[in-house]
């Protein structure tokens, strides 16, 4: 069925602009003008056409249409569309001009192109923001940079008028690589540089100027602030070179601050385990205060210790052992005694293995494992006790050895002394009426000492020390002093203390009443050793223990006894 013309259509309206084109009439000025070459002769343009783009199915209709009529055979409900119009080579270009905007539809929509548009705007939004960024950190470090310069200028000026040339230009130096055209650096700078030349070659002054005192109070106070921060070797540094170059300046403060900084820098070093730093400390500050007691005390001791590493590394071990149970019986934490005291002991059992003394090596591990825990030292006295009760000619000792002199020498050329001091009591007896213990003499007669392991007695306790021995430094003389107390910790009194010097003397004292089963023995500051053992009714109740002492010095030592 055929549907109605309708003129509206886009059809009709292509229909009728392409005969209001073609038409003469209506253009007289594309009025066709006879060609010289050919009346006939006609160009038809290729591809100009105002025809509508159609579907591929639109246009297979069209061309089917009757070359007779121009009607469509094949779809009746489109018109067939006229054939497009030939044009002359005059009209060519018109044509292509005209034909131009039919090409492009201004209402189509393209979403993609429209979200391209806005993240464009965005990504661009954002670069803004961050060159805005940028821009203000770039001020603001600007900012903080000439801040920072003016600082540094201001405390170069101060170092200036000091007298600290060097310190002054590292300052302004720094000020002038954050502000390049910094011209008050530059000439601060100038001048600081021209004063150090002229101090370095100029004599030095022979009486001190004011800026030597003021550099002497500028010293003092950095030295008090580093010892207020308890860094000790700055305070060493600042105070030794006011010693040395401003020796009239506060001498007396300086020398004081100066001590108290070197020891408390070798107590440092001893709690880092560096004895080496630590005794070069305490000798320094000796040299400051030569009488003084607990420095003595602690060069002795780090001594001491050097003697036992050294004989440790001889494997000189009896040496070794004594070294390090002076020390460790004086300050169990002093160091790493109490581990080189196991290496000592553990070395001289090795030694006696080696040599099949089992018994005597089963003894010294024996002694090692009361100071340490080791499950390797406690294996090798499990053997050597094996093999000591197996092919072993005596028993094992149940204490370790110590071997004191069987017939003491009496001295002869050199007095005892003892002091009439009262002692007062230690902090850790209990409080009692102190009292003074009778004046040693001197030994007239060799006195038969007992061995330090003695035999099994029935009905004689044992006694062994409780705990570590302590010095005490608020003991008011020389003293060998403690309390003796039983298995259950009460005090026991009657116990014999014999201590025997290293001239042979004997120094006796029996526990007391009251308070009870305290003892004390007074020493003198002339023997560098003293053996002690206690006896019960004239036989020896405990192994020996021994105290050294710096000679000269003397000391107050606290040893504790406590019962099996």
């Amino acid at each position: 069925m055929n549907m109605p013309y309708d003129p509206d259509s886009d059809d009709a309206w292509d229909a009728s602009h392409d005969s209001w084109e073609t038409d003469p009439t209506l253009h007289p000025d594309k009025r066709e003008e006879p060609s010289a070459l050919s009346d006939d002769l006609t160009v038809p343009v290729d591809g100009v056409s105002h025809e509508e783009p159609r579907p591929r199915d639109e246009r297979a209709i069209g061309d089917d249409a009757s070359p007779d009529t121009g009607e469509s055979l094949a779809d009746p409900w489109h018109p067939a569309v006229p054939p497009a119009p030939t044009r002359t080579w005059d009209q060519a270009d018109w044509a292509v001009d005209e034909a131009a905007p039919y090409n492009a539809d201004p209402t189509e929509h393209h979403p993609v192109r429209a979200l391209f548009k806005w993240s464009f705007f965005g990504v661009a939004f954002l670069l803004l923001c961050l060159f805005l960024g940028s821009l203000y950190g770039i001020n603001e470090r600007r900012s903080d940079a000439k801040q920072e310069a003016v600082e540094l200028f201001e405390t170069g000026a101060a170092l200036v008028d000091a007298g600290e040339y060097e310190l002054a230009i590292a300052n302004l130096n720094e000020a002038i690589r954050l502000q390049p055209e910094f011209a008050a650096a530059h000439q601060l700078l100038a001048l600081a540089e021209h004063r150090l030349d002229e101090r370095q070659l100029a004599p030095q002054a022979a009486s001190p100027t004011p800026s030597d005192d003021e550099q002497a109070e500028l010293l003092f106070a950095d030295g008090a602030t580093a010892l207020n921060d308890r860094a000790w070797s700055q305070a060493i540094t600042f105070f030794e070179r006011l010693r040395n170059e401003y020796p009239s300046y506060r001498s007396d403060e300086v020398e004081e601050a100066l001590f108290v900084a070197l020891r408390s820098a070798a107590d440092e070093a001893i709690d880092d385990d560096q004895a080496e730093t630590a005794l070069d400390y305490v000798e320094r500050a000796l040299e400051l205060q030569p009488d003084n007691r607990s420095l003595a005390e602690r060069k002795a001791q780090l001594e001491l210790y050097f003697e036992g590493i050294e004989a440790l590394e001889d494997e000189a071990w009896e040496t070794a052992i004594e070294r390090f149970r002076t020390l460790y019986f004086t300050d169990a934490e002093f160091l790493d005694v109490q581990e080189q005291l196991v290496d000592s002991y553990v070395g001289q059992g090795e030694a006696l293995t080696d040599e099949e003394a089992w018994c005597d090596a089963a003894d010294s591990y024996r002694v090692a494992l009361r100071y340490t825990e080791s499950v390797r030292v406690e294996q090798r006295f499990d053997d050597a006790t094996e093999l000591c009760t197996e092919f072993g000619a005596t028993a094992l000792s149940l204490t370790p050895t110590l071997t004191l002199r069987t017939t003491p020498t009496i001295s002869t050329t050199l007095p005892i002394t003892a002091t009439a001091t009262v002692r007062p009591q230690a902090s850790a007896l209990p409080a009692a009426t102190p009292r003074r213990s009778p004046t040693p003499q001197l030994a007239t007669t060799s006195v038969p000492v007992p061995t330090a392991t003695p035999p099994p007695n029935p009905g004689v306790p044992f006694y062994y020390l409780d705990g570590p021995v302590t010095v005490l430094d608020n003991c008011g003389g020389n003293y060998i002093l403690g309390t003796i107390r039983n298995a259950a910790g009460a005090p026991v009194p009657g116990v014999t203390v014999q201590a025997y010097d290293a001239f042979g003397n004997v120094y006796t004292a029996v526990s007391k009443q009251d308070p009870a089963g305290q003892y004390d023995i007074p020493t003198n500051n002339q023997s560098p050793r003293y053996d002690i053992q206690l006896f019960v009714n004239g036989q020896p109740a405990s192994n020996g223990a021994f105290v050294t002492q710096v000679v000269g010095v003397g000391g107050c030592f606290q040893l504790n006894w406590r019962a099996e």
